[in-house]
């Protein structure tokens, strides 16, 4: 779930079409759209410390083991994950080549569980 919103906000971000102030779509998403929920709430968070940019962050995206547990899970279960595979290969991904979608889930993992949140290239913060 985290990795598709990160991968819209980074669509909106881009978008040549469109000139969209990330706050306000932000915002707009967490109190009165279909996809309202805490995870857009904690990026809207996260923009109002970093910027739309999230200059500061890392796209380097760490991953605490509960999507990996998940998926071994549903191996024994004989239950298919795709999505919750890819998301770890993004995650996995990241780790080599930082992303603006590695920033905004980092960004939300930091604000939900005050994971470690990299900052610029190796230094480590509790949010």
């Amino acid at each position: 779930m985290m990795q598709s919103i990160a991968e819209g906000y980074d669509l909106i971000r881009h978008s040549k079409e469109f000139n969209l102030d990330l706050l306000k779509v932000t915002d707009v998403y967490s109190y009165g759209s279909v996809i309202t929920s805490r995870l857009v709430s904690w990026i809207y968070d996260g923009y109002k410390k970093y910027g739309k940019d999230l200059n500061t962050i890392s796209g380097y995206t760490s991953a605490s083991g509960e999507g990996k547990w998940t998926v071994e899970a549903g191996q024994r279960e004989n239950i298919p994950m795709p999505a919750i595979v890819a998301g770890l290969k993004t995650r996995k991904t990241s780790q080599k080549k930082p992303s603006y979608q590695g920033k905004v889930v980092s960004t939300m993992r930091g604000e939900f569980g005050e994971h470690p949140l990299k900052i610029g290239e190796d230094e480590m913060e509790i949010l």
